[in-house]
């Protein structure tokens, strides 16, 4: 009688060799090309962008009293006694600025964010 080997074949390293062969070659052809184009993109970076950011604004502009003191407001919402921070106004609209001293009128002036951050501070005179 004959005996059969049945246990599979070992691997074929021969073929593993050619594989491996293959995936250096792809590994360095990817680094190669990508060499090339790191070469072009200063250039690319140096480019001007198309449109300049705005001139950047404070978030909030403190807002000084003379001639007595009162209560700052900006568009009817109060923000404590002068000096006081409040927020710039983020559009380019008209805004009432207003500071009013206990038992007075309060004194008003219309301002917009350029205005009110044109200096380190806004100065709102009482007048007294």
């Amino acid at each position: 009688m004959r005996e059969i080997d049945l246990e599979p074949p070992g691997p074929n390293w021969g073929m593993l060799a050619a594989g491996a062969v293959v995936v250096m070659i792809l590994i360095a052809w990817a680094l190669f090309a990508s060499m090339g184009t790191a070469e072009t993109a200063p250039e690319a970076a140096a480019a001007p962008a198309a449109t300049a950011a705005p001139p950047s604004r404070p978030a909030r502009v403190e807002i000084r009293v003379t001639g007595g003191t009162g209560t700052v407001t900006l568009d009817g919402r109060s923000y404590g006694a002068a000096p006081a921070l409040v927020p710039v106004p983020t559009d380019t609209g008209p805004h009432s600025l207003c500071v009013q001293a206990e038992g007075q009128e309060p004194v008003c002036r219309d301002v917009d964010a350029a205005t009110l951050t044109a200096g380190p501070a806004y100065d709102l005179d009482l007048g007294g």
